[in-house]
């Protein structure tokens, strides 16, 4: 398969970095405060408020990166990129590749909800400051220039 062929078909099933976006995003998704329905068909709804006023929640969430700076933490996506780079390597083909980090990095997101990358750029930029040597395995095994190039 090309690599426009391999770009058709991804554009085509949806763009892996999208799924990752939305995995992550819905990651909470579990949990909702408002009405729904159950299995049986039964509407369910949310607590009425009430009147007496109480604090705002506190947030554990990591703060926002200032703006323009990267979501993802640099040490960490490179101790997953390393523990991973194996399997990518071994996959065969730059298409074998791409699907093997696509599921391990979602599922890695999954598992690390502090970590936000907004597109593959914020890839790129972590492993070019912490870990250039591996990225630049794993995206010889991807056959591209950058994670950019590869989820694109």
């Amino acid at each position: 398969m090309t690599r426009r062929t391999r770009r058709s078909a991804l554009s085509a099933a949806g763009s892996p970095v999208a799924v990752l976006a939305l995995a992550a995003l819905c990651a909470g998704c579990g949990a909702s405060s408002g009405g729904g329905s159950t299995a049986a068909g039964a509407t369910t709804s949310a607590a009425a408020p009430s009147s007496s006023a109480s604090p705002p929640a506190t947030s554990t969430a990591a703060p926002e990166p200032a703006a323009g700076g990267n979501p993802l933490d640099a040490a960490d996506f490179c101790a997953f990129l390393s523990e991973d780079a194996p399997k990518i390597s071994a996959a065969g083909s730059p298409e074998g590749a791409l699907a093997q980090l696509s599921g391990d990095l979602a599922f890695w997101i999954e598992a690390h909800p502090e970590q936000k990358p907004r597109t593959a750029a914020d890839l790129d930029e972590a492993a070019a400051a912490a870990c250039p040597d591996v990225a630049k395995t794993v995206l010889t095994a991807l056959g591209a220039e950058s994670f950019m190039d590869a989820f694109n």
